[in-house]
């Protein structure tokens, strides 16, 4: 998958777990926010990765 387009899903990923934290169930929107915010990490480090 492309840095540029997982960055864009773990952007979806955090807002959703943030909208699941406030009116949903607290568990799933914190298991959705560590997934989006792991994913926006390895794509920035692909990123770097390409930029070298």
């Amino acid at each position: 998958m492309s840095p540029r387009l997982l960055q864009v899903v773990s952007i979806f990923f955090i807002g959703y777990g943030i909208i699941d934290i406030l009116f949903v169930n607290w568990v799933l929107g914190v298991v959705l926010l560590l997934i989006g915010i792991y994913m926006n990490y390895t794509a920035i480090k692909k990123l770097r990765e390409l930029k070298k």
